[in-house]
C-alpha cells in the first residue's frame, strides 16, 4: 500500500527510519492491521514502540509494533520511538484515508462511472413544456367561433 510515512533520525553513529504503513486495503468497517516499523534497529537500544491509530494503542519492542483498527472514518496513526525513561526519540504520524463512498466517487456501487441523469431530467422538462404549449395552441384555435368575411352562400 505504498510506501508509508517515514520518519528519519540519527542515532548514535547510526541512521534509522520509522515507518507507519497499513497491511490490506482500507475499507470503512472492516478491520485493518496497521504496522510500525523502525529499521535498522539498532541491537543495544533499550527502548519501545508506541504506535496510536485513533482509540487503539500498542507497545512493543523495535523493530515492530502493529495494531489492528476498524475505521469508520479517515483515522490518525502516531508510532513513537522511546526510551526506557519514556522520552521520545523519533515520532512519525500518518492519516489513513478511507476510499470514498460510492455516492460521493460518482462511482455507482458495482464500480462502474456513475451515470449523468440531469441531461435527460432536463430534456425531457423541455420536451414536456413544448407539447403544452403545441397542445395550448391546438385548443385555444378549436375553441374559437369560425369567422367569415365577405359574403354568406346559402345553398337551397
Amino acid at each position: 500500500m505504498g510506501s508509508g510515512v517515514r520518519g528519519r533520525r540519527r542515532l548514535g553513529d547510526r541512521r534509522a527510519e520509522l515507518t507507519v504503513e497499513p497491511r490490506g486495503a482500507l475499507v470503512r468497517g472492516a478491520s485493518v492491521t496497521v504496522v510500525s516499523v523502525l529499521d535498522p534497529a539498532p541491537p543495544a537500544l533499550d527502548a519501545r514502540l508506541v504506535l496510536r491509530c485513533g482509540s487503539e494503542e500498542a507497545t512493543g519492542q523495535p523493530p515492530s509494533v502493529e495494531v489492528v483498527v476498524v475505521p469508520d472514518a479517515d483515522v490518525v496513526c502516531v508510532a513513537e520511538l522511546r526510551t526506557a525513561a519514556g522520552a521520545v526519540l523519533l515520532t512519525v504520524s500518518r492519516e489513513l484515508h478511507l476510499p470514498a463512498r460510492a455516492a460521493e466517487s460518482g462511482m455507482a456501487s458495482d464500480g462502474e462511472p456513475r451515470r449523468k441523469r440531469w441531461p435527460w431530467i432536463v430534456g425531457s422538462v423541455a420536451l414536456a413544456a413544448a407539447a403544452g404549449a403545441v397542445a395550448g395552441v391546438v385548443v385555444h384555435n378549436h375553441n374559437q367561433p369560425a369567422s367569415f368575411s365577405g359574403t354568406t352562400v346559402v345553398g337551397w
